[in-house]
């Protein structure tokens, strides 16, 4: 695997908890009790809320909550996955985080890490692939494998995860995709 552009997008800490700040509150802070928007940052990952003292982390309701782990080695973890598809193992996890030197000691921390970001990546349920998606949805499209992604954030937490590849002719900037309501759908042109 190529680590270089995972290492651009995210080569210290910091620029992990930047991503996931901005991905769990995209208009800035906000208190999950109150809904304030100032704070007073207690460390890192920990915010107060100005107004009813109620604290808050970037990663609570995610995988990443109660973890010993740094955020580059999940973040890491996750792109192994994300590219391997089910075909990805705790021991090539292991092998390939050895070459970025973001090892994870244990086996059991890493079969621990494959059962859970698996499952958030991947489903076999076909009613839940199936169903309409739903609260916001990210989009990205990488123009390269002409492979979109939709990503559903539903309650502050990431639900599913979409992968959908573009038909090559229609992978170019004519690609018919319309907005639905409250998600966005590729739509094939007649």
């Amino acid at each position: 695997m190529d680590w270089t552009e995972f290492n651009k997008r995210f080569p210290t800490e910091e620029s992990c908890r930047n991503y996931l700040f901005k991905k769990k509150w995209t208009d800035g802070f906000c208190c999950p009790k109150c809904e304030c928007k100032k704070y007073w940052l207690l460390d890192p990952y920990k915010y107060k809320c100005q107004q009813c003292g109620y604290q808050s982390t970037i990663t609570t309701g995610t995988v990443f909550e109660h973890t010993h782990l740094s955020m580059r080695q999940w973040f890491a973890a996750i792109e192994y996955v994300g590219l391997c598809g089910n075909s990805a193992t705790a021991s090539g996890l292991n092998t390939e985080l050895k070459n970025i030197d973001l090892e994870i000691g244990s086996n059991r921390t890493r079969l621990n890490i494959m059962k859970t970001i698996k499952p958030e990546l991947f489903t076999h349920d076909k009613k839940q692939i199936n169903r309409p998606l739903r609260g916001k949805i990210d989009i990205y499209v990488d123009k390269n494998t002409n492979i979109i992604t939709a990503v559903e954030v539903y309650d502050g937490k990431i639900d599913h995860i979409r992968l959908c590849e573009l038909p090559e002719a229609h992978g170019r900037a004519g690609q018919d995709c319309r907005v639905h309501a409250r998600y966005r759908e590729y739509r094939e042109p007649h």
